[in-house]
């Protein structure tokens, strides 16, 4: 003779159910968050990332996986464009579109997205940048324009007009 198995009943409200679907669907919905370079491929403009926030299943805080195939938005209009030098370990914000991206990496057009997907993890922009408070840069000014590239070497766009270059060489090529 088996032994009855014993079971938990409780009884749910249609306001709990409909609660619980509604946080289970926020859950997986993303807009934006921040990750890390694990590899970059300037040659295909792609970059697979680790989102730097976690999940938490049943209680246990687990990484999130790693995104691969990224396309990294530099600022560019028409053929310019300014590329930033992306590596391992740099600070992308990731940005997931309201629709498949699919067709649109492909073609650049107008398209139907023929998926109903929303905030999808496939379908993510990265942005280099959003580095956390603790590693933020020294800015020397808040009314130049600012480009430097490591330690020695930064070039300033000053508002009437003139610009000055600082390197540690005091060279000019």
């Amino acid at each position: 003779m088996t032994e009855p198995i014993e079971t938990e009943t409780r009884d749910f409200t249609l306001q709990d159910v409909v609660k619980t679907a509604i946080d289970s669907a926020n859950a997986e919905r993303r807009s934006m968050m921040p990750a890390t370079v694990i590899k970059y491929d300037h040659k295909t403009g792609k970059c697979d990332a680790q989102p730097d926030f976690k999940r938490n299943y049943n209680g246990t805080l687990v990484d999130m996986p790693v995104i691969y195939n990224i396309p990294i938005a530099n600022t560019r209009s028409g053929s310019a464009f300014v590329h930033m030098p992306i590596k391992k370990g740099h600070k992308v914000l990731l940005s997931f579109a309201d629709r498949s991206l699919e067709k649109w990496l492909s073609n650049g057009q107008a398209n139907d997205p023929e998926d109903s997907r929303s905030g999808h993890v496939s379908d993510a922009i990265a942005t280099p940048g959003g580095y956390p408070f603790n590693d933020h840069p020294t800015i020397v000014n808040g009314d130049d324009v600012i480009i430097e590239h490591g330690k020695g070497m930064r070039f300033q766009l000053k508002e009437n007009g003139h610009f000055q270059i600082h390197n540690s060489q005091f060279e000019f090529m």
